[in-house]
């Protein structure tokens, strides 16, 4: 499937673009697999089942920790969110349309959620910014004054 848009200002032409139906629909069946085999992995860890390679499987798959399969899915996702908001920016500032700043900074920060869920920022400055005066009650953990 071919679109064209085509306004006074700019002629942008993308190729084989996806339904938004078709493209929430793969998303919706990644997302429940990825929870389906979190289940498992958190299953596989309150047993006791003597399984070859369980501890890779737990490590793997797991919801609840860091550089596995989710968390890699998961800053995917938000990278890719990034460059639609991007594109979404440039194709909004090509019509002359309002509020094109608005969707760069919705970029911007849908690419640093991607970077922090990537490299871990909040997790590894949740300590020294805990230890700030400024950290009582709603934020008190101090990851959620960067996250």
């Amino acid at each position: 499937m071919t679109a064209t848009v085509q306004d006074r200002r700019a002629d942008i032409v993308v190729l084989d673009v996806p339904s938004a139906r078709s493209l929430a629909w793969i998303l919706g069946v990644v997302g429940a697999t990825l929870v389906g085999l979190g289940v498992v992995a958190s299953a596989l860890e309150r047993s006791e089942a003597d399984i070859a390679g369980r501890e890779d499987i737990i490590t793997l798959l797991s919801l609840k920790s860091e550089y596995n399969i989710p968390t890699v899915i998961s800053g995917l996702w938000l990278a890719a969110a990034a460059l639609l908001l991007l594109v979404i920016a440039a194709v909004q500032r090509a019509r002359g349309a309002p509020f094109v700043a608005r969707w760069a900074v919705l970029s911007g920060i849908f690419l640093y959620l991607a970077v922090d869920e990537g490299a871990r920022l909040h997790e590894r400055l949740n300590e020294p910014l805990a230890a700030l005066p400024i950290t009582t009650g709603v934020l008190r953990w101090g990851w959620v004054l960067v996250g």
